[in-house]
């Protein structure tokens, strides 16, 4: 592999196309997006498992759906009292 000193300007190793990478937004949206995939299937089986038996795939969906878009960590709150509540 060739180092960055030999590297043609638009090679992918170089650290200027590192930089254009990282500032690109379809990057930050899909790192951004994977992340919240990540948080929101912990989530589940969080529930599922505080559950068991008792977890219903559609109100925990409809918990998530039913507040609109919020930030993770205040669905992550939303999920504990539904956890909380559940007979």
């Amino acid at each position: 592999m060739p180092t960055s000193a030999t590297c043609s300007p638009t090679c992918s190793s170089t650290p200027a196309r590192w930089a254009d990478t990282a500032a690109d937004p379809t990057h930050l949206h899909a790192a951004l997006a994977t992340a919240l995939a990540l948080g929101l299937v912990e989530l589940r089986e969080h529930a599922r498992q505080a559950l068991g038996n008792d977890f219903d795939i559609r109100a925990f969906h409809d918990l998530l759906l039913g507040n609109g878009a919020l930030p993770l960590a205040v669905v992550e709150g939303a999920v504990d009292e539904w956890i909380k509540s559940r007979p």
